[in-house]
């Protein structure tokens, strides 16, 4: 990994300190100023030019009207009590436009005075302590349109409502920063997606039980300690005590969740018989992999031939028996990917055992701060991508070319079973080098190495001061 030979002698609080505030800059920097060509280079500690243009947006609020509508659905809510719902939310999504706002500002300030020469290390930890205010401020009025909420509730619908929040913790919490392969995964949902018969859903519906209970107990621990993680004042030394401790701590919680996970998920395919067993197991798979196993332009394109009215028996079984063997071929590169990453987890697995402090702050960092409202959409690469060296990067570039190969082959082999006068009524599907997923990928990539230079050099200074001239490599 490339964050190897980082020196960590005697770990002085300095250090640590200019570690934290730079990895936690780079976690919250918007994604919208690293959406830049591939080939450009960024100069992370000279930003005069770049930050000015960094467009922060005030982040929508995080309640949506489709969770007024599960409210007034789950507790069988009549008119007038859904209407009355409606205007508290309607009263959330102003407080929390309001405070958005201010947050907004506060960073634009922040970077405004980096851009007037400010100290790399202060608006790193300056940021930090924003957004750890922000996430605060932000959950507060989110659980006071609920308490106001559970104050409209008869005590037979209040009685429901431990259920009703386990489900939408699980729902809306447990993807958040989902490190480990499996970590992020609903088996409820998947189970859904099944839609088995009555019999086959009566009897797991016991076991889906069993798992929520379970599931929730752990996405509690989850989010206390990744406030305790928040909660570190990097600014004083004497209060920040060991934060590795509670780096681990997270970490454990998560891999908890992932085993978890993993566990029921077996346990529910093993009592379906037929292909739902088959089709659970599959989907936990892929739902573990999502980057790997997402729909590629072929898979649309497929899809966009077999509707083709004019399509000839004839033709319709050519780009089938394209698409067939194209399932296969993308299959087994699939399965190549999800294996090397699956080894670069054990690795950094081997790194966080061996007390790898670099890649602990760093794992630590990213589980305690993912971000709710970044993240209500996919994030477009895992964080654990980031810890590649430089071997396994080669290896991944390799293999997604590979597949790429795979999807140019099998569309051209489709257009070329229609007519001309059926490809003048199509457009022929492009499929970029590059995915916007991996650009974005290699542009925090190179500012993560730069991070670590900068690191680097934090942990000589303190050396040198505490009369450490010779780094010790760990």
């Amino acid at each position: 990994m490339f964050l190897q030979g980082i020196p960590m002698a005697g770990r002085p609080a300095r250090a640590l300190t200019g570690i934290i505030a730079v990895l936690l800059a780079v976690l919250v920097w918007p994604l919208s100023a690293r959406a830049q060509d591939d080939d450009e280079e960024v100069d992370l500690f000279n930003l005069s030019e770049r930050i000015g243009s960094v467009a922060i947006p005030v982040e929508a609020p995080l309640i949506k009207a489709a969770e007024v509508r599960d409210i007034i659905k789950a507790f069988s809510l009549d008119e007038d009590h859904g209407d009355l719902v409606r205007s508290l939310h309607e009263g959330y999504v102003t407080v929390f436009t309001a405070a958005a706002t201010e947050r907004r500002d506060r960073m634009k300030a922040l970077m405004q005075q980096m851009q007037e020469g400010g100290d790399f290390v202060t608006f790193g930890l300056e940021m930090q302590e924003v957004e750890k205010n922000w996430m605060k401020q932000r959950a507060g009025i989110g659980n006071d349109f609920f308490e106001n909420v559970k104050a409209t509730l008869t005590p037979d619908q209040l009685a429901k409502w431990p259920a009703f929040e386990r489900d939408r913790r699980r729902r809306t919490q447990l993807h958040i920063g989902a490190f480990f392969a499996g970590e992020g995964v609903d088996v409820v949902r998947l189970v859904a997606d099944l839609q088995l018969e009555g019999p086959q859903q009566a009897a797991v519906a016991p076991l889906l039980e069993s798992y929520a209970v379970e599931l929730d107990g752990l996405l509690r621990q989850r989010l206390r300690a990744a406030e305790e993680v928040r909660n570190i004042d990097y600014t004083d030394p004497g209060a920040m005590g060991n934060p590795f401790e509670s780096f681990e701590r997270i970490l454990n919680v998560r891999r908890q969740i992932r085993d978890v996970n993993r566990k029921h998920a077996q346990v529910i395919a093993s009592s379906i018989p037929g292909p739902a067993s088959e089709q659970l197991t599959r989907a936990f798979r892929e739902h573990s992999h999502p980057r790997i196993y997402a729909p590629t332009e072929a898979d649309a394109f497929f899809k966009t031939l077999l509707a083709i009215e004019d399509l000839t028996p004839g033709q319709r079984g050519g780009v089938e028996g394209v698409a067939a063997a194209y399932r296969d071929r993308v299959a087994a590169v699939n399965h190549q990917i999800m294996q090397s990453m699956n080894e670069h987890e054990d690795s950094i697995e081997k790194s966080l055992k061996n007390q790898d402090m670099m890649v602990m702050a760093m794992v630590g960092a990213m589980s305690a701060y993912a971000d709710e409202g970044q993240q209500a959409e996919q994030a477009p690469f895992d964080s654990k991508d980031l810890l590649m060296g430089e071997e396994l990067v080669a290896r991944q570039d390799d293999l997604y070319k590979q597949k790429r190969g795979v999807v140019v082959s099998a569309i051209e082999q489709a257009w070329a079973v229609l007519t001309p006068t059926q490809q003048a009524r199509l457009t022929l599907p492009e499929v970029p080098e590059l995915s916007d997923s991996q650009k974005a990928l290699r542009q925090v990539r190179r500012i993560m190495r730069q991070s670590m230079q900068y690191a680097e050099e934090s942990v000589l200074e303190a050396q040198q001061e505490m009369g450490e001239t010779r780094p010790r490599r760990p």
